[in-house]
């Protein structure tokens, strides 16, 4: 393969154990095998170690590879024989058995923590290690951490960076608690002969199998040419599990592990005979950011959403199962997210299914006008959903929603009508018109009960408002039920692994140094709610990826795909980038004028109720002045903030568009708007009750405004000393 100077192989089967220790039938011609593949179809110089094969002599073999092994190499190491896991301080202890091993004499094992250390020393580039022997995964224990799932394409891009970063892998036929088998039962019974009349143990078979180009699985059904380490594995994982299972009834699960010098490379393999297939990876612009920013993943975004793979199929069941189901969390725990761009594809996936058809709604965000909200979702709803309910019928008709349902279902035998509603806590933090709000949630609580056979009601909230919501409501028994509440679980090391890198790799980006990842997540692991700032932070680590590229290129320079150590430490880290981002703006504006603005435009976006601070989504008119100079400054305020991804926009809601916090985050974590609103504390409600008290004005019409207007409310001197 081009790219290394040499590719070598030390090849290991030993079957005439001595001492007692019972012979296998199938390690020698596995070698053997493996060694002719290697050698003719991949033009790899094979030592091959099947006779005399002690521990000693094992031992000199890893030594003299460390003199004849060059840094541009690469070396497979393959051994086919006994392996056991005893009792060790730390877990399970591997041990490979060497043919003049004693069974009773543990000194006489080759512990796979000492092997390890004999292939950290060899000063290859690439190495792949393959262990077909019982307790195999044992060797995990030897190494650091967890791989980054195979993507879907290879691109050129990738390709190179597999080639010229370390690839240290090490892929086990079994786990650290299942034996290997050495041969099917069925095969020894029907004295099957395999390979120029040599038998096989099941996963020889399919490595020489993938070897062959079965392993090319990479685009799914199509294949590139290549066969990554990873591509191997998952190739070995689902032919073993199933062979082992069905004919022997036996449980035997490969496995793959990085050795600490494992980097961003990919052992490789090039089918022989095949054409690469390698398309160019995609263009790098801030349309594409792979992160998300303090905004939630939507349907749209679900290629790009990762680390709740267990709670997405978790949620999909307890959905399909139940008519009402409550995702709770704290602010910042990815609630939204693992609804819309995890749970909405995978029930999606299912309405393609014969079961039966699923409806699913657009996700309704209650706002300060709920019924509205509702109406205009049920509105987009298909022509088979039968009559949709206008906003009087919503009104004054308990049951308009389950009627709307019960007409769909109609049309839709077997069927299932999902509606999500996203942050229902803003019932609380928004919805100022206290009937409304009862209405809304009268109605869902109907759909719920006449129609548990064809509704399916999901909910996101916040757990510090759940009990102002499933007590003393229309939903409040519905709540009670088991079941019915789910949590969603803080993000262990892996997921959040997976968070950071899987984006990343959709997008064939890098991280520089490696340890990079780690730091990211050591930082965040122990702050709860710490999601969205993190992908804030990899956000603006993205965009000064895009910034440092567009420089090197009015230089004449190449910039590589790779997030870098020295923008997040600029960035000041994951605590410190929202903060210093939003103050940058600030201090970026032209003048003073601009950024009073600015207080009086990110004030009117805090929502305060019982003492929590959330966001607060605020319609455009409501950022709308006399002043004519004030309203040009608004307009440029927010557009930064927009472009800066602090805030977003969305489109018509009630007739007009709004504009909000991207999240919680930005009104809980920035220092200088929690300052400023210590200072307002006292006129923020009354800007609230104000501002109510006006759309109430627009809405009544010059024939119903008779007590609006506050020309004798004892508040008015208040009103007249703030200027906002």
């Amino acid at each position: 393969m081009s790219g290394f100077q040499a590719s070598r192989a030390i090849v290991i089967g030993i079957d005439d154990y001595q001492h007692g220790i019972p012979k296998l039938r199938t390690a020698v011609s596995d070698a053997e095998r493996l060694a002719q593949i290697l050698a003719q179809d991949y033009g790899y110089d094979v030592d091959l170690l099947v006779e005399d094969v002690t521990g000693a002599r094992l031992e000199a073999r890893f030594q003299a590879a460390r003199d004849q092994l060059g840094k541009d190499d690469r070396l497979l190491v393959y051994f086919a024989g006994h392996g056991i896991a005893l009792d060790g301080d730390d877990g399970p202890a591997g041990y490979l058995v060497p043919q003049d091993a004693w069974p009773e004499d543990r000194d006489t094992f080759l512990p796979m923590t000492e092997l390890h250390q004999w292939l950290e020393a060899l000063p290859a580039r690439h190495l792949l290690a393959i262990f077909d022997c019982c307790f195999a995964g044992a060797f995990r224990w030897a190494s650091t951490r967890a791989l980054v799932p195979v993507p879907k394409v290879i691109h050129k891009e990738r390709y190179d960076r597999f080639i010229l970063d370390p690839a240290w892998q090490v892929i086990t036929s079994a786990a650290y608690d299942q034996t290997a088998l050495d041969q099917l039962a069925g095969d020894a019974k029907r004295g099957v002969a395999q390979e120029g009349g040599r038998v096989h143990s099941p996963f020889a078979r399919a490595l020489f199998e993938a070897l062959a180009g079965a392993g090319d699985v990479v685009p799914r059904g199509a294949g590139d040419g290549v066969i990554t380490a990873t591509e191997l594995y998952l190739y070995l994982r689902d032919e073993v599990e199933v062979q082992a299972e069905a004919e022997a009834s036996h449980s035997q699960t490969p496995g793959l592990w990085p050795l600490s010098k494992h980097d961003k490379g990919e052992y490789i393999f090039l089918v022989p005979g095949y054409e690469l297939n390698l398309p160019p990876a995609p263009k790098l612009t801030r349309d594409n950011n792979p992160y998300r920013g303090l905004q939630s993943y939507d349907e749209e975004h679900a290629q790009l959403f990762f680390g709740r793979e267990q709670e997405i199929e978790h949620l999909a069941a307890l959905v399909a199962d139940q008519p009402f189901t409550a995702v709770l969390g704290a602010s910042g725990t990815g609630k939204s997210s693992l609804v819309k761009a995890g749970l909405l594809p995978r029930l999606g996936r299912r309405a393609e299914e014969p079961a039966g058809a699923w409806l699913i709604l657009p996700p309704l965000r209650p706002s300060a006008t709920p019924l509205p909200a509702l109406r205009q979702i049920l509105g987009s709803a298909s022509s088979g959903a039968g009559n949709t309910p206008d906003l009087e019928a919503l009104r004054t008709n308990a049951n308009a929603l389950a009627d709307f349902v019960a007409a769909w279902r109609n049309g839709n035998p077997g069927g299932y009508l999902l509606l999500v509603v996203d942050q229902l806590e803003e019932l609380i933090t928004l919805c100022r018109d206290e009937s409304e709000r009862y209405r809304v949630l009268a109605l869902l609580a109907a759909a719920v009960e006449q129609q548990p056979d064809a509704f399916r009601l999901v909910v996101t909230l916040r757990t510090d408002f759940e009990l102002q919501l499933a007590q003393d409501t229309a939903l409040a028994g519905h709540w009670a039920r088991e079941r019915a509440r789910y949590v969603v679980p803080p993000k262990d090391h892996d997921d959040l692994r997976a968070v950071i890198e899987g984006p990343a790799s959709v997008r064939v980006l890098y991280f520089e140094p490696y340890k990079l990842v780690d730091e990211l997540i050591k930082e965040v692991i122990q702050t709860p709610g710490a999601l969205p700032l993190l992908s804030f932070t990899l956000s603006e680590l993205y965009i000064k990826y895009l910034e440092r590229q567009a420089g090197a290129r009015r230089e004449g320079q190449s910039v590589d795909r790779s997030l870098t150590e020295a923008d997040y430490q600029a960035l000041g880290g994951v605590l410190g980038s929202l903060r210093n981002r939003a103050t940058e703006e600030y201090e970026e504006l032209p003048d003073d004028a601009h950024r009073a603005t600015m207080r009086r435009v990110m004030l009117r976006m805090v929502a305060v109720e019982g003492g929590e601070v959330a966001r607060r989504r605020v319609p455009r008119s409501e950022l709308v002045y006399p002043d004519e100079e004030e309203n040009q400054r608004v307009d440029m305020v927010l557009e930064r903030l927009v472009k800066a991804r602090l805030l977003v926009e969305g489109g018509k809601e009630d007739g007009e568009s709004y504009v909000e916090p991207a999240h919680d985050a930005l009104v809980r974590a920035w220092d200088r708007l929690l300052a400023w609103k210590a200072k307002a504390e006292e006129y923020l409600p009354l800007q609230r009750r104000l501002g109510q008290a006006a759309a109430e004005w627009e809405r009544a019409g010059e024939k119903d405004r008779r007590g609006l207007l506050w020309d004798d409310d004892p508040r008015l001197p208040q009103v007249e000393d703030v200027v906002w």
